[in-house]
């Protein structure tokens, strides 16, 4: 039970000094309504590109998930190309989602394909 006296003094917790955020030179940050992934052509039938926009920064892998959240595709991005050519020939059709991952820096970048 909780005592709601004004004079109880049970719990007092110290006051904790917040310090001030400072910004450093590794902290990435992306728009909501921006992307570093080009997918195209979108809607596809056998091949997709996906294009890395400003690629020298990082060192990933980019996935593919069909509407169920199943991996369906991993890739390992080619940096000299700025990006790769995907085979989705096997996929079924509909809704998958691309997902750019670099596991250094945490970087992840998410988006969305359909497959014809």
């Amino acid at each position: 039970m909780l005592n709601n006296s004004p004079t109880y003094r049970g719990y007092v917790f110290e006051e904790q000094a917040i310090t001030e955020v400072v910004r450093g030179s590794e902290v990435q940050h992306v728009d909501e309504n921006a992307s570093s992934l080009n997918i195209f052509p979108n809607p596809a039938k056998d091949k997709v590109y996906i294009e890395v926009v400003d690629s020298g920064k990082l060192d990933g892998k980019i996935r593919m998930f069909d509407a169920s959240g199943k991996q369906v595709g991993d890739y390992t991005l080619n940096f000299v190309a700025g990006g790769l050519e995907a085979d989705i020939r096997n996929l079924r059709q509909g809704l998958c989602f691309v997902t750019l991952t670099d596991p250094n820096s945490g970087f992840i970048q998410t988006g969305k394909l359909v497959k014809n």
